[in-house]
């Protein structure tokens, strides 16, 4: 059984143009995402799921100088890239990770994969944790049935939209610990200005530590700095909102 990470990524995102490369402790943003999806335990290949443009060589180039699989497909039909990249690897298992979560816990995303295969279900889910924890994990051939019958603009775009609809799926939803409680205060994604001033103060307090930190640490630095939850504490209603258009989507 082959299980395959794959991070979507690309250069044109609206909110925040090039989020991706910005930099963060010496490095792109979009190297930490995959330097931390390399430590996933009982992941076997990460692979970095671009657009097919000569404009995203950079996020190619950061992804090979890694050693992680480059694959080029469409820009707005997300799902198709990320059949045909699970196809060209031979995966059983699809994990999806977005490539603007540069504070990306690996160890909870082994956990997933573990409790999901041990569930019986087809789909497993991060619920309730930060948003910039957010992990998906799912079959091929559930993917393959999303990618054959996924038929409007929404479902081709945002990869598990059909799938979540699918009358009868056996889903297995992850929930964080009870204590410390992990709410909506904590919001650890790059998309908007005011999430990069965030990441840029976490990053300078976190140092040499920066790759190995997990979401214990970053919730113990808050509590010793619970100000900086307020550069991007507006944020999370604004994402809100567009999160509700996405799901409502025909």
């Amino acid at each position: 059984m082959k299980i395959v990470c794959i991070v979507q990524a690309r250069r044109r995102s609206t909110r925040l143009p090039n989020k991706i490369l910005l930099p963060l402790g010496g490095h792109e943003a979009l190297f930490h995402v995959l330097n931390r999806c390399q430590s996933i335990p009982g992941i076997d290949q990460v692979i970095c799921a671009g657009v097919d443009d000569p404009y995203e060589d950079p996020i190619f180039e950061i992804a090979h100088n890694m050693g992680v699989t480059c694959f080029r497909g469409s820009e707005n039909d997300v799902l198709s890239r990320y059949y045909l990249a699970a196809q060209e690897a031979g995966a059983d298992w699809v994990m999806r990770v977005t490539s603007d979560c540069p504070l990306f816990d690996p160890d909870v995303a082994g956990t997933l994969v573990r409790n999901t295969l041990e569930s019986g279900a087809h789909f497993g889910a991060n619920a309730g944790w930060p948003h910039g924890l957010d992990c998906e994990l799912f079959t091929f051939d559930l993917l393959e049935k999303a990618y054959l019958n996924a038929a409007t603009a929404g479902e081709r775009e945002h990869v598990t939209l059909w799938m979540k609809r699918l009358p009868g799926l056996k889903m297995y939803h992850q929930h964080p610990p009870e204590t410390p409680a992990l709410d909506a205060r904590y919001r650890w994604v790059l998309d908007y200005p005011e999430d990069y001033a965030f990441m840029k103060a976490v990053y300078t307090r976190l140092g040499d530590r920066a790759g190995d930190a997990r979401w214990q640490d970053i919730v113990k630095m808050l509590a010793q700095e619970p100000e900086l939850m307020q550069i991007n504490a507006g944020c999370a209603d604004k994402w809100a909102q567009e999160d509700a258009k996405i799901h409502n989507t025909p």
